[in-house]
C-alpha cells in the first residue's frame, strides 16, 4: 500500500487561508481606518462652521430674549398707563359729580343752617353742621328728599349745644366711587 503524505498540502492550504484571512482583516482594518480618518477630517472641517452657527443661534436667542423682555416691559407700561387713564376718567366723573353737587348745595341749605364739615368716606357722604332752628333742619330734609343724589339721606344725630345752636350729622349714599390715589 502506498502512503501519501497530505500534510504539506494541508499546511499550504492553511497558510493560504490564513494569508487570505489576514489580508481580509488588514483590508477591513484599513477600510475602518480610512472611514474613521474621513470622519475626523469631515468633523474638523464642519466643527468651525457648527461653532459659528451655534454662536449665531446663541446671539439670536439672546436678542429674542431681550426683545421679549422689552416687549413685556412695554406691555406692563401700557397696562399701567391704561390704569392711570381709567383712574383719571373715573376721577373726572367723580369731580364733575362733586362740581354739580356743590353748584346745587347753596339752594339746598336754607338761611340759618351752615355746614362745618363735608366728607366722602366708603361711598357715603357725611355732612356736619349747625343751625339756629329746627325748622331750618326740617326744611333741609324736605329739600334733600327732592334732590336725586341725596334722596336717601338720613340724620344720624341732632343735638342742642349749650349756646342754643343745633348741631347735626347727616349721612347719604353717594353714587360712584371715591377718588383713590395710584398704587405705588
Amino acid at each position: 500500500m502506498y502512503q501519501v503524505n497530505l500534510l504539506p498540502w494541508r499546511l499550504q492550504r492553511r497558510r493560504r487561508r490564513a494569508m487570505a484571512a489576514g489580508a481580509v482583516l488588514a483590508a477591513e482594518l484599513l477600510l475602518a481606518l480610512c472611514i474613521t480618518g474621513g470622519l475626523v477630517l469631515r468633523w474638523r472641517e464642519e466643527q468651525p462652521v457648527l461653532s459659528a452657527r451655534q454662536a449665531l443661534l446663541l446671539r439670536q436667542q439672546e436678542q429674542a430674549r431681550r426683545q421679549r423682555h422689552e416687549h413685556q416691559q412695554r406691555m406692563d407700561q401700557c397696562a399701567r398707563l391704561q390704569d392711570t387713564l381709567d383712574r383719571c376718567r373715573r376721577n373726572r366723573l367723580v369731580n364733575q359729580r362733586y362740581h354739580r353737587f356743590f353748584q346745587h348745595l347753596p339752594a339746598l341749605l336754607p338761611p340759618g343752617l351752615w355746614l362745618t364739615s363735608l366728607r366722602l368716606r366708603e361711598g357715603r357722604l357725611l355732612a356736619e353742621g349747625c343751625s339756629r332752628s329746627y325748622a331750618a333742619i326740617a326744611e333741609t330734609d324736605s329739600r334733600l328728599r327732592h334732590h336725586p343724589p341725596l334722596e336717601t339721606a338720613h340724620w344720624r344725630e341732632i343735638t342742642r349745644l349749650e349756646n342754643g345752636l343745633l348741631r347735626f350729622q347727616l349721612q347719604a349714599s353717594w353714587p360712584g366711587e371715591a377718588i383713590k390715589d395710584a398704587p405705588r
